[in-house]
């Protein structure tokens, strides 16, 4: 089974810009985690590109 290269997940920048209006909106409890929740997901994506990559 060949593994794919590609990133799982995909944004273009107008999307980027409208979660970052949101982020900045929300209470700062709930910015916090979704920071910490965001982090997550792009370590895990490292981490699997790095795995892929090796």
């Amino acid at each position: 089974m060949a593994l794919s290269t590609e990133p799982s997940v995909f944004y273009d920048k107008r999307e980027l810009n409208k979660i970052a209006k949101v982020i900045r909106k929300m209470d700062e409890t709930v910015t916090k985690e979704t920071k910490r929740k965001v982090q997550e997901l792009a370590q895990r994506e490292l981490d699997e590109i790095r795995r892929v990559a090796s």
